[in-house]
């Protein structure tokens, strides 16, 4: 679990394959994240707040200003491409 201060805008990513590990994108993506016990927040690529960084390959943002704790994450792919990958990440305070 990695540790960031608050304020820092966290950058999560993930990689969609297919059974011959060759890159695929997805019908669908979309990044669920939540801090603590906070409601879960949805993010999909349409909404603008993940980027395409190339095939199969995207990355997102969290800005943790104010928001100490633990995070949690997860990518999940739909359709051409079916996966699902978690993560998490502790925030800590500045002071």
């Amino acid at each position: 679990m990695g540790t960031y201060t608050e304020g820092a805008l966290v950058k999560v990513t993930a990689a969609f394959t297919d059974s011959n590990n060759a890159a695929v994108d997805p019908t669908t993506v979309t990044l669920k994240w939540h801090r603590n016990k906070d409601a879960v927040t949805t993010w999909t690529v349409t909404t603008g707040q993940i980027v395409k960084d190339s095939v199969g390959n995207y990355h997102a943002n969290l800005d943790t200003t104010d928001l100490t704790g633990p995070w949690s994450y997860e990518w999940e792919g739909t359709g051409a491409a079916q996966a699902a990958n978690a993560g998490t990440f502790l925030v800590v305070s500045s002071t």
